[in-house]
């Protein structure tokens, strides 16, 4: 939408100047033939500032009704205002992370206060928890462990993740890629809504390393299509 008004904008502002420079040099041209005829007696032309203020004036004219008519026209979002307004973060750890500080009180085995889950999809295993509490800023709303448990000779993994409604649309997300393998990786996030929480796994082995590093239109960091093991799920956060 914004790209789109600017471009409104810039149209309407090449059509004004170009009205306001075609009418200065129609202007300038009666005005010398006049001076050379010494004609002092003919049809009163407007000025070229009375000309820039009309054109100006009907140009901000036309811009204003053609961004009211591509609003009116342009799909209204079908996402709940309430998704808007709300908190939303995730963050990925290695082993040796979660081994520290407050993190190192998050098992795989079990965690106070957390629903359990066990999905494994294809060569991924996903362990993760659900908070059963209202939402707190200190108290993730999520907490998930994610195994490699195939036999390639994997070097790297990237992360997709992404906040949906309960509808599945995207309201937000962020991911990575090149991260060394380890044994498993921690995702830990919170959100203040009631939501979805997708997230998707990319292992790969040094070829598809090198091929994800390599291909200019990746867009989004990830690629399953150089991946040696690819898994998604979708989690749901309903707390009290």
């Amino acid at each position: 939408m914004g790209i789109t008004i600017l471009f409104i904008a810039i149209v309407i502002t090449i059509i004004v100047v170009a009205v306001i420079a075609v009418y200065y040099n129609h202007y300038t041209r009666i005005i010398n033939q006049r001076l050379k005829e010494q004609v002092s007696d003919g049809k009163k032309v407007w000025s070229p500032a009375t000309v820039a203020i009309i054109t100006a004036f009907f140009g901000l004219v036309l811009f204003s009704i053609t961004v009211l008519l591509v609003r009116i026209n342009s799909p209204a979002s079908s996402i709940d205002d309430r998704y808007f307004q709300a908190q939303y973060d995730y963050e990925a750890y290695a082993p040796e992370d979660i081994q520290q500080g407050y993190l190192s009180g998050f098992s795989i085995a079990e965690n106070a206060g957390y629903t359990k889950h066990e999905e494994t999809t294809g060569d991924i295993k996903y362990t993760y928890f659900i908070s059963n509490e209202r939402y707190d800023i200190f108290h993730p709303a999520f907490i998930i462990f994610v195994e490699y448990i195939g036999t390639g000779d994997i070097i790297s993994y990237g992360i997709q993740g992404a906040f949906l409604t309960d509808t599945s649309e995207t309201i937000c997300g962020k991911g990575f890629s090149g991260a060394d393998v380890s044994d498993y990786v921690c995702i830990i996030g919170n959100t203040s809504v009631d939501c979805i929480f997708q997230i998707s796994l990319y292992y790969y082995d040094e070829d598809g390393g090198i091929a994800l590093l390599q291909d200019e239109t990746i867009m989004n960091s990830n690629s399953e299509n150089y991946s040696t093991a690819f898994g998604i799920i979708n989690v749901e956060i309903n707390r009290p």
